[in-house]
């Protein structure tokens, strides 16, 4: 049989359409066929095929309807159950569930080809259909793209032009049907058509929706202007990929049920209680906020129950059943006459007395939503649970009105109330985690936790609408969030619900508050009724916070916002925006923020703002990371003839974008104007934007000089003159000459008057060229500096902060401090996740992936630097994201994958053409010798290392790592001992002595201080070295026959190992010389140790003696020793065997 549902509603079997019925026999049908292999129950399909209220009628109807259908179909297929009925199809007799398997094996065309029309049309607007219809039509856009991605990836650009113009007519802001669109038209030569999609795509989502394209567009056009030679020929072909998991193919598949296991234990005891005292009240109240979680803690329980064998049943409290007595329960006693529900004490009686059956046993009795019970309904409830008849398992909605006689069951102590709380960030992370399979990035589980507020059902659908819509998704084995939030109806719909009722005057202040949260409590008085703001409050639609001694408002939950402007008119948002604007101005703290809003405000509003207002709200946008808001603000400036400070502010939002060509067009273009004027500050941010865009950004080495040498010439003040020697510095530093960079940015940084932004820029250069040099406490010094200038309240001050935070990070990864830095930075990342810095966020995933990899965790390095890349491509200035790859392929290389480091370090030389710093150069050095160590050519990898670090004169930190690397993969200590010992001399940094003092050890053969040096290394947290250096040690142990010393070192490699995540070099690439020793064999060694013979210790442990005898024979050649007095000192750090 074959049941289908894209397209025309149809049943097959056998080669002919069945004939099913029509009107609500067929909507049935339907229904069930939508929520197949599930038990719907009666008052369910009630609601549902009669929406506007179930006449007393409709219990016959159904019934007839029902055996019409089973004559069609059979009775073994539908099913009676419990409370209702099931309707049974295997995923293979489905068409949706064909094309949702199809789709996932990666075969997009075979499954397009599955649909015949718009999916369950007939139905399109009812409750049952909304979702499945939302979902099919998502996926089936997902289908195309990859189809069209296809198409592309063979060149077919025509074909996938030709099918996109339908579709982005029909989808006009469906953003990646226009990428796609606009990559088929370049491919197909057809550069100005592209180019038009994009300026056409750009100008309806500003008209409708006022928003700016995505980044991923704009980069698009950006590489179509510059001719990208780059954009088709690197480009993967998306259409192959795995699986998606059942949490994605499935809406309705159940997600894992996690971070609720306290919350069980207590229904699971309440049940247990139940039973084991007969006749006595027991039973449990879960109560929460919509969408939290209640039902299916619920249904967890019962399905234990009914694992235990013992009887269950299910009611659910709806509204519409609310209005007839006894609904929600007459399903569980239909054998009780219609007169019994006329004699309540007889009915409660009766129904008690049926509950509990013939074989006396308590049924477990579960409530959803008991708050929706009627009262004669809720009554029986309690007369249940204080008779004893059943253990009630019930849901109660936060904040709803309960009838009295549920509230009763906890209240007096017959039934145990659980508070039910939304998710915490970590455990709403371990939920999608485990349902999607991979780790989530950083900044989605800060995203998400932010959007969800740890409400189940809000994750879940905010999850499945980004996945459809491409904004979430999987690269490297790691969930990034890129895109936009895309809200399904039915996550629409139950916030909608939760806004239901509300007064015309509440949902005014709610769309205030909307639009203008955080607003402090003095302002929002000044413009909403304070009673307006109790109600919605008490409705726990907002909550009021104190944050740092100001009382401000915010929604309750960011939903209710998106849901409230959504319905919200434009020209009544431009009225509350006027509104909010000229209270702020008037009652607000005139704080950096507030101008930022108010100029925002305004400019959405229409009403006047002036040019300079405009451009310092700009400025602070820029300086929040909000390039985009920035760049809107400064053009609007701009167009108010804003001069050259609204270029300047444009120039930096630009920037900040990686629009550098337009940025340095601008800047330019203002040069002459911006020189000439009297204005120090302007002509000291228009060089540094300058310096970015054309440096940082288009990497123009001699032309950068040449502006340098311009603006030097106009004007040589001193403060001029520190900038400009700063900025020679910066390009100074690239070239590797830290002593050059010291020497330039001393005056300023000794210059207790310099202006903050030189103090800045000198102590910045200076901290980052001395750490490379091994001057830390130089280094600290200029750290020192910008801690100083960030407790200011300079423009300059939180970038001073970040600088100093990631100058001491650098200080430490240079000196080895992996244990100290690890928690540190990961800490760091969660936080940089929340907010708009993807340079920053890119920038701490490149440390904290560095730390790992010194920490002999290549895995999850990798999978923190995906994360960073994916930062980087958002944000790639200096070559960054062709350096978080060249990292990237380290960890590969160090897990023996060869073929993925060499595609990461092949993406490192990919992309624009800019020069790398010097500063980076180790790591693609690094990345060059450890692919070739994974390729078998050692003596290759170990030349190359060499060769990198004599060309890393001045950076000596670096130097020290390279030289050290080529020891650790064989090279003799004569090549790099002499070397080591001089930069040792030259540095405070402990690690390198710690380097200098192994290779020492190593050349002398030092067993002891081979060993101390692991310690050295493992109180850093440099495991990696500390199993080499331990390996080494054994190894020394043994050649001056020091068996039992050697064993016990073994053993501590393999325990170091371990930690190692598969990461092996030449040093321990084979396993250690002794076996780790079985859990009876480390029984046998310890009683003999102690002194025991074989005889009482077979006694002992029950063995015969010849098993002990053979045990101890294995000991001790696994463990190296001769005698039972060598056991003592081989044993102690032999890690206990785990019992198999």
């Amino acid at each position: 049989m074959e049941f289908r549902i894209l397209g025309a509603f149809e049943v097959w079997n056998a080669g002919r359409e069945l004939a099913v019925g029509k009107g609500r026999q067929r909507t049935l049908l339907a229904l069930l066929t939508v929520r197949r292999n599930e038990s719907v129950s009666v008052a369910q399909l009630l609601d549902e095929l009669w929406p506007a209220g179930a006449p007393p009628t409709a219990r016959t109807s159904l019934h007839r309807y029902i055996s019409q259908l089973r004559k069609v179909l059979g009775r073994d297929r539908l099913q009676t159950t419990s409370n209702g009925y099931e309707l049974r199809i295997d995923d293979r007799e489905l068409d949706s569930q064909r094309f949702v398997s199809t789709l996932a094996s990666g075969h997009a065309s075979a499954a397009l080809k599955l649909w015949r029309g718009p999916a369950l049309a007939e139905w399109d607007g009812l409750d049952f259909a909304m979702s499945e219809i939302e979902r099919l039509a998502a996926l089936r856009l997902v289908a195309i793209e990859q189809r069209v991605d296809a198409l592309i990836g063979r060149g077919k650009y025509a074909e996938a032009a030709a099918e996109l113009e339908g579709e982005t007519r029909e989808h006009p802001f469906r953003e990646r049907f226009r990428y796609l669109q606009m990559l088929a038209l370049y491919g197909s030569g057809s550069q100005g058509a592209a180019l038009e999609v994009y300026a056409r795509t750009r100008r309806a989502l500003l008209d409708e929706l006022g928003l700016e394209p995505s980044t991923e567009l704009v980069d698009l056009h950006q590489r179509i202007l510059n001719q990208d030679p780059s954009l088709l020929s690197t480009r993967q072909i998306t259409n192959e990929r795995a699986d998606p998991p059942t949490a994605l193919r499935d809406a309705r598949a159940p997600w894992p049920f996690t971070a609720r296991e306290e919350e069980f234990s207590v229904l699971k005891s309440a049940i247990v209680r139940g039973n084991e005292r007969p006749g006595a009240p027991s039973g449990a109240v879960v109560y929460g906020q919509p969408g939290v979680g209640k039902t299916r803690l619920i249904q967890e329980a019962v399905a234990w129950a009914q694992d235990q064998q013992m009887h269950t049943a299910w009611a659910i409290g709806t509204r519409s059943a609310r209005q007839t007595p006894y609904a929600a329960l007459a399903h569980l006693t239909p054998e009780l006459s219609a007169a019994s529900f006329e004699d309540p004490a007889g009915l409660y009686r009766a129904f008690a007395a049926a509950l509990l059956g013939a074989d006396r046993r308590r049924f477990v009795l579960a409530i959803d939503d008991a708050h929706l019970l009627d009262p004669g309904s809720a009554a029986l409830v309690l007369h249940i649970a204080l008779a004893g008849a059943a253990t009630v398992i019930a849901s109660v909605r936060r904040g709803e009105p309960t009838p009295d006689p549920i509230t009763t069951l906890w209240k007096d102590g017959l039934a145990l109330r659980v508070d039910l709380q939304p998710f915490s960030p970590e455990e709403t992370d371990t939920l999608v985690s485990t349902a999607l399979g991979g780790r989530f990035s950083a900044q989605a589980s800060l995203r998400l936790a932010s959007g969800s507020r740890g409400n189940a059902l809000y994750i879940r659908e905010m999850i499945l609408g980004s996945t459809a819509s491409g904004g979430l998704r999987q690269h490297d084995g790691i969930w990034v969030w890129d895109g936009p939030t895309d809200l399904p109806p039915r996550l629409v719909d139950a916030v909608s619900e939760r806004l239901e009722g509300l007064s015309s005057v509440d949902r005014h202040a709610l769309a205030i508050i909307a639009l203008g949260e955080p607003l402090p409590i003095t302002v929002i008085e000044q413009i909403i009724p304070p009673a307006a703001i109790a109600r919605i409050e008490a409705a726990g639609l907002a909550q009021l916070h104190d944050e740092g001694g100001e009382i401000n408002c915010r929604l309750a939950h960011p939903l209710y916002g998106d849901v409230t402007l959504a319905q919200l008119g434009a020209a009544e948002r431009r009225r509350l925006l006027r509104i909010l604007s000229d209270a702020l101005t008037e009652f607000g703290r005139r704080t950096d923020q507030d101008r930022m809003r108010i100029a925002t405000w305004r400019l959405d509003a229409g009403a006047h703002v002036s040019a300079g207002y405009l451009t310092q709200a700009a400025i602070i946008a820029n300086h929040a990371f909000d390039y985009r808001l920035g760049e809107r603000l400064a053009q609007a400036a701009a167009d108010r003839a804003g001069g050259p400070a609204a270029a300047v502010a444009l120039a930096q939002s630009l920037s900040g974008q990686q629009k550098f060509t337009a940025a340095e067009s601008i800047l330019a273009a203002s040069e002459t104007q911006i020189l000439a004027a009297p204005d120090h500050a302007l002509q000291h941010s228009y060089l540094t934007e300058r310096f970015n865009a054309l440096y940082q950004g288009l990497a123009q080495r001699a032309p950068t000089l040449s502006m340098l040498d311009r603006f030097a010439a106009q004007h040589s003040d001193r403060e001029s003159r520190y900038f400009v020697d700063g900025y020679r510095a910066a390009i100074v530093l690239d070239d590797g000459r830290m002593p050059d960079v010291l020497t330039l940015t001393a005056a300023a940084l000794n210059d207790p008057d310099a202006s903050p932004a030189a103090t800045y820029l000198a102590a910045r250069l200076t901290g980052e060229a001395a750490v490379y040099l091994g001057q830390m406490a130089l280094a600290e010094s200029a750290r020192d500096r910008l801690r100083l200038l960030a407790a200011t309240r300079a423009p300059e001050a939180a970038a001073a902060q970040t600088t100093a935070d990631l100058q001491a990070n650098m200080r430490h990864i240079l000196e080895g401090r992996a244990l100290v830095m690890e928690p540190v930075l990961t800490a760091y990342m969660r936080k940089v996740g929340d907010n708009q810095d993807k340079m920053g966020l890119g920038l701490t995933g490149l440390e904290l992936g560095t730390t790992l990899l010194m920490r002999g965790k290549p895995l999850s390095a990798r999978d923190v630097l995906v994360e960073a890349i994916e930062a980087f491509q958002q944000m790639n200035i200096g070559g960054v994201l062709q350096w978080a790859h060249a990292i990237l392929a380290q960890a590969y290389a160090l897990v023996g994958d060869l073929s993925a480091a060499k595609k990461a370090r092949l993406a490192a030389d990919a992309g624009p053409t800019t020069p790398m710093s010097i500063r980076t150069e180790v790591d693609f050095t690094a990345a060059d010798v450890l692919i070739e160590m994974a390729d078998g050519n050692v003596t290759g990898a170990i030349r190359l290392a060499l060769d990198g670090a004599a060309r890393l004169e001045h950076l000596i930190m670096h130097q020290a790592r390279l030289l050290h690397l080529a020891f650790r993969l064989g090279a003799p200590s004569s090549a790099v001992r002499e070397k080591l010992a001089t930069i040792a001399s030259q540095t405070d940094a402990e690690l390198a002595l710690i380097l200098r003092s192994h290779v020492d050890a190593a050349a002398q053969h030092d067993a002891e201080a081979l060993e101390a040096t692991a310690g050295s290394y493992e109180s850093l947290g440099l495991t990696l070295h500390a199993a080499e250096a331990a390996a080494q040690a054994a190894a020394a142990y043994r050649k001056i026959k020091a068996l039992p010393a050697a064993a016990r070192i073994a053993a501590r490699t393999d325990s170091l190992l371990a930690q190692c995540e598969g990461a092996r070099t030449p040093l321990v690439a084979a396993p250690a010389t002794h076996s780790t020793l079985s859990r009876r064999e480390y029984e046998v060694a310890r009683l003999a140790a102690t002194g025991l013979s074989n005889a009482a210790i077979a006694t002992r442990l029950v063995l015969s003696v010849r098993t002990v005898e053979s045990h101890l024979y294995q000991a001790f050649g696994k463990l190296g020793v001769e005698t039972r007095a060598d056991l003592a000192a081989a044993l102690p750090e032999i890690p206990v065997p785990r019992a198999q």
